[in-house]
Parts: structure tokens; sequence; C-alpha cells
């Protein structure tokens, strides 16, 4: 695959992992799945990103912060704080706590 179609497929599933999380929030249910459907979509962007700007395949983590800096994005300390709750959600809808 090349680097243009990564990218493609990349933008692609984040759109449709964007409805997802649309769908939940406007049910009004269940919506830290909303919550972990919008952490998808905003990691495979950012995976995107990182395959156009550094020419390679994204590592393999879900880390938005991480994937951000291997992006080469900006630091926003803002921007950080909204992607840890995001960060929490992927891993509470993930390991619930019992």
């Amino acid at each position: 695959m090349t680097i243009a179609e990564q990218v493609v497929y990349w933008k692609n599933l984040a759109a449709s992992d964007l409805e997802v999380a649309r769908g939940f929030l406007q049910r009004g249910r269940d919506l830290h799945y909303g919550l972990f459907f919008g952490h998808m979509s905003i990691e495979k962007l950012l995976k995107a990103l990182l395959v156009a700007v550094k020419q390679e395949t994204p590592p393999r983590i879900h880390d938005l912060i991480i994937l951000a800096k291997r992006a080469g994005l900006p630091e926003d300390e803002t921007l950080k704080e909204k992607w840890r709750t995001f960060n929490t959600f992927n891993l509470e809808a993930r390991y619930p706590r019992l």
C-alpha cells in the first residue's frame, strides 16, 4: 500500500468511527462508548497525519498525546488535557472497573 493509500485508509476509518460516536451521543445512551469511538476517530486521524508526515507505518499504540508528538504537532496544553480525557475513556471502555 502506498503512503497516499495509507493516509486515505486511516482517514476513512476515522470518519466511520466518528459516525458511530455521533450515533451514541445523539441517542444519549452509552455515552462512554461515544467517547470511546471519538477517541478511535482522533487516533486514526493522528495516524493518518503521522503516515503523511513521517512516511512510515504508525505505531500500534492508542495514546493520543504520544501519537500527536510523533506526528510533529506542536504541544498545546489545552488540547493535551482533552486528549488525556479521551485516553481515559479508551481504557475505561476496554477495561471497565469491576
